[in-house]
């Protein structure tokens, strides 16, 4: 299953609710907040971290891992300028280091985000802007580039476009069923703009639909490709849609204050939600249950380990982040247990923190970052 940058990995296991306060809506309950365990810090610096790997200047977007070849894809900008966003890292995870990079495209038009692949098809897929200066009028259009990874060409597929000023939005999220043959891109638009989700066929490269039930669009994606089961996150309408891949129509919408990013392990029963309120909140979708569980404000991103069954999560701390002369802790990975709620490991960075992809496989588990406009990889090795 993959969730763009993560593979989909549903729960059937939900954490131990304190106190009986209990709130039903859309048939799912929520049980009060359980307080995490406090451990003390360790820094982000130390064991079991390999290191920051320098991938250009500015922010990171994300990243994709071929399990077949070893190989992690990287959206970052270009080290020569921050402004530069067409470079595409190519990490080998064998080897430590960055093997190669593909730019796509014009650095002074193509603007890339979110990725996906096919670890089979030799493909890999990433979200993006096209701009276009129309009759001194900058145009933004959103798009959809598949990249063949033995020749380097690409293919430019527009799905909107509006003028830059003004324009309110962007493609947020992907996810690919690699069974289906198809691509999953999330428009997330506030105000105005065309919010949904985009359904592209890979078989004919087009897109061939698109599911627009939302005010204001789809922020993330998961998609199960031995069930078709997409799980949808709708930021601002303060909800989570479960949809049927197979007849694109939604089966249930779950109402969800604030959720930003998903994850879910093997099972497909359950899903981890971090929430925009400082909580991560874990659906069971197979008992209706939802459990509530306090980690901290500036929630960045979490993706569930099934190599250790642990979540990982990233934080900011805003405070830190825009302060001038910051010395201390900018960022955390917290590690915690599902099943308890008892953190595991917290590691403390100077960097912020934001994207997680954990390998399944050896369980490794990668963070971008970045740090005074440099961006980085962390390599962090299960215990």
């Amino acid at each position: 299953m993959n969730a763009g940058t993560r593979p989909y990995l549903p729960i059937i296991i939900s954490l131990i609710a304190i106190g009986t306060l209990a709130i039903i809506y859309n048939g799912f309950q929520e049980s009060a907040a359980v307080k995490l365990s406090e451990q003390n810090a360790t820094n982000i610096s130390n064991s079991p971290l390999i290191g920051g790997i320098l991938l250009g200047k500015g922010k990171p977007f994300s990243m994709a891992l071929n399990p077949v070849t070893n190989m992690l894809y990287i959206v970052s900008p270009d080290g020569s300028d921050s402004n530069f966003q067409n470079t595409i890292y190519v990490f080998d995870v064998n080897k430590n280091m960055i093997s190669d990079t593909i730019k796509i495209g014009d650095p002074k038009r193509d603007f890339l985000r979110d990725i996906t692949l096919d670890p089979a098809g030799g493909q890999i897929y990433v979200t993006g802007e096209y701009r276009i200066n129309k009759a001194g009028i900058i145009y933004e259009y959103d798009s959809l580039y598949l990249i063949n990874l033995k020749t380097k060409a690409f293919k430019r597929i527009s799905l909107y476009s509006e003028p830059e000023e003004g324009k309110e939005g962007d493609l947020s999220g992907i996810a690919m069923d690699e069974n289906a043959k198809r691509i999953y891109v999330g428009s997330l638009y506030p105000e105005g703009g065309n919010p949904g989700m985009y359904i592209i066929d890979l078989v004919k490269a087009r897109v061939s639909g698109m599911i627009n039930k939302w005010e204001s669009g789809i922020g993330d994606i998961l998609v199960s490709p031995q069930t078709h089961q997409i799980v949808a996150v709708a930021k601002y309408d303060n909800m989570l849609s479960i949809i049927n891949g197979s007849t694109d129509k939604i089966i249930q919408n779950i109402t969800v204050n604030d959720p930003i990013r998903a994850s879910s392990d093997i099972s497909g029963k359950t899903i981890y939600l971090a929430s925009g309120s400082g909580e991560i909140k874990i659906l069971d979708l197979s008992t209706g249950n939802i459990t509530s569980e306090p980690v901290g404000l500036y929630l960045q991103d979490l993706s569930f380990n099934p190599y250790n069954n642990l979540l990982y999560t990233t934080l900011v701390n805003k405070t830190m982040q825009f302060s001038l002369n910051n010395s201390g802790t900018v960022s955390k990975l917290i590690v915690l247990d599902p099943k308890t709620g008892v953190i595991d490991r917290v590691y403390e960075s100077q960097a912020v923190l934001n994207k997680i992809l954990p390998d399944p496989s050896k369980g490794i588990v990668y963070v971008l970052g970045y740090d005074k406009s440099k961006a980085k990889l962390f390599i962090v090795n299960p215990r």
